[in-house]
C-alpha cells in the first residue's frame, strides 16, 4: 500500500496532463520558421550534479515547458558521445521516464543537441533537411533557446529521436 501511495502524485499528474500534452502538435514543435524557447525546471542541486557528472546517463526529475505546454515529471539526462560537455551539456528529455506512457507532441522523448562539435550549428539541420527534401527518412531538426530554471544556457538543436515513433512516421 505504501508504494501505491507513493505513485499517487504521478498518476494524478498523468491524468491531469494527458490531454494537455497532446494540445500542441508535432508540426508546431518542428516548425523551422520559428525560434522557440524550451524551459526546463529541476532542482538546482540536480542541475549542478548533471553538469558535474556529464559523462553519466543519470536521469533527473524535472518539468519541460514549450510555449503554453508544460509536461511535468520528465527525465532529464546528459547525452552524446564526443559532444558531452560540462558547461553546455547535450540533453535527452524522456517524457515517459517517470510516468509510463506520458507523451508530448506524440513523442516519448526529444534530444537537445548542444552543437559543441559544429560551431555554425547548421550541419545537422541542413544535412537532415536535405535528406528529407530528397524523400529519404530523416529526423526533423530545429533550433531552440534553452533555459534551465529561468537561466539561459544556450542555443540548441531540438532533434526528433530515431525510435519506433520516428519509424512509423517515415515508413
Amino acid at each position: 500500500q505504501a508504494s501505491f501511495q507513493a505513485q499517487i502524485p504521478y498518476v494524478v499528474a498523468a491524468l491531469l496532463t494527458a490531454g494537455l500534452a497532446d494540445a500542441q502538435t508535432f508540426d508546431e514543435l518542428f516548425d523551422p520558421s520559428v525560434l522557440r524557447d524550451v524551459h526546463l525546471r529541476m532542482k538546482a542541486d540536480d542541475w549542478d550534479t548533471l553538469k558535474a557528472h556529464y559523462l553519466e546517463d543519470t536521469n533527473y526529475r524535472g518539468d519541460f515547458q514549450w510555449g503554453g505546454l508544460t509536461v511535468p515529471i520528465v527525465g532529464i539526462r546528459s547525452r552524446g558521445s564526443a559532444s558531452r560537455n560540462a558547461h553546455k551539456p547535450g540533453l535527452k528529455i524522456s517524457f515517459d521516464e517517470y510516468i509510463d506512457g506520458q507523451r508530448a507532441f506524440g513523442l516519448k522523448s526529444i534530444v537537445l543537441a548542444n552543437g559543441i562539435q559544429d560551431p555554425s550549428m547548421l550541419k545537422q539541420r541542413l544535412g537532415l533537411g536535405m535528406f528529407a527534401r530528397m524523400g529519404m527518412p530523416a529526423p526533423r531538426v530545429v533550433h531552440v533557446r534553452v533555459f534551465v530554471n529561468d537561466e539561459y544556457i544556450g542555443l540548441y538543436q531540438l532533434i526528433e529521436p530515431i525510435d519506433k515513433i520516428f519509424l512509423a512516421r517515415v515508413f
